[in-house]
């Protein structure tokens, strides 16, 4: 059984709704994470989300917020680490994006 972040937030929104206080959902939420291939490499930008969650997050919109900031973080990091053309670059990344998403778009 394939583990989706849909569900990792919904336990996440369990956890903001204990006031942050029940432990035994960041175990299930460790448990979900370990048990997904794809979700194992994103264990510690989860972690890094969760971390900032407190009773006024909103858990889907600040999780979209937050991943959009990593990724502009890391793509800019990548710019100045290799010394690339920000424009260019970041509309090489935007084109290859697309055709990953028409080659691997799931079918409904």
């Amino acid at each position: 059984m394939e583990v989706y972040i849909d569900y990792i937030l919904m336990l996440v929104a369990k956890k903001q709704q204990s006031y942050c206080k029940d432990k035994t959902i960041l175990a299930n939420i460790d448990k979900a994470i370990n048990s997904s291939i794809e979700l194992r490499s994103k264990r510690e930008l989860i972690k890094r989300f969760i971390e900032q969650v407190n009773v006024s997050t909103e858990v889907d919109e600040d999780w979209r917020r937050f991943i959009n900031e990593s990724k502009e973080a890391e793509i800019s990091a990548i710019i100045e680490e290799e010394k690339l053309k920000p424009e260019e670059t970041r509309r090489f990344i935007k084109c290859i994006v697309q055709i990953y998403a028409k080659l691997f778009r799931k079918s409904p």
